[in-house]
């Protein structure tokens, strides 16, 4: 993708008359749907405060997007405190508990057994990989709609 999309994705929203200028929030999604995954406090230290202006905009997205990293990974890691690379189910427990740290059993064993924990723990990508993973819809397609009407 280049600057002609770029601008072109731009002009959805920036429509006549024209502002150049967009709400940060506006510019945020933006970028993301374009495939720009940065953390909210990198997002804020590229665009600044306030409205950003369409040459600000360009800018941004003519520098070198950094590795992805979505504000779940930065949580999570926010736990790992012996930088292992490896989610513990002391943790999963301490994420999804009630605050005071209760998680059924049954739900800690389904997670383990559909995230394939291991005494050492899961390495927190590929948590975050299972945790993000779209879940199968049971809604029925519009296809499998018209051929119920047939």
């Amino acid at each position: 993708m280049g600057e002609a999309e770029w601008k072109a994705n731009w002009d959805l929203f920036d429509r006549p008359p024209r502002k150049e200028k967009l709400p940060k929030g506006t510019v945020k999604h933006l970028m993301r749907a374009v495939g720009r995954h940065y953390t909210e406090a990198a997002l804020d230290a590229l665009l600044g405060d306030g409205d950003v202006s369409f040459d600000a905009y360009m800018e941004a997205m003519r520098k070198p997007c950094p590795e992805p990293e979505c504000d779940m990974l930065a949580a999570v890691r926010a736990y790992d405190g012996k930088d292992s690379g490896l989610f513990q189910d002391a943790q999963y427990v301490r994420i999804i508990g009630d605050g005071e740290g209760a998680v059924p059993d049954s739900m800690l064993d389904d997670a383990k057994y559909m995230m394939n924990f291991d005494a050492k723990g899961l390495p927190i990508d590929e948590f975050i990989k299972a945790i993000e993973a779209p879940i199968e819809s049971m809604q029925p397609t519009l296809d499998d709609i018209l051929r119920l009407g047939s």
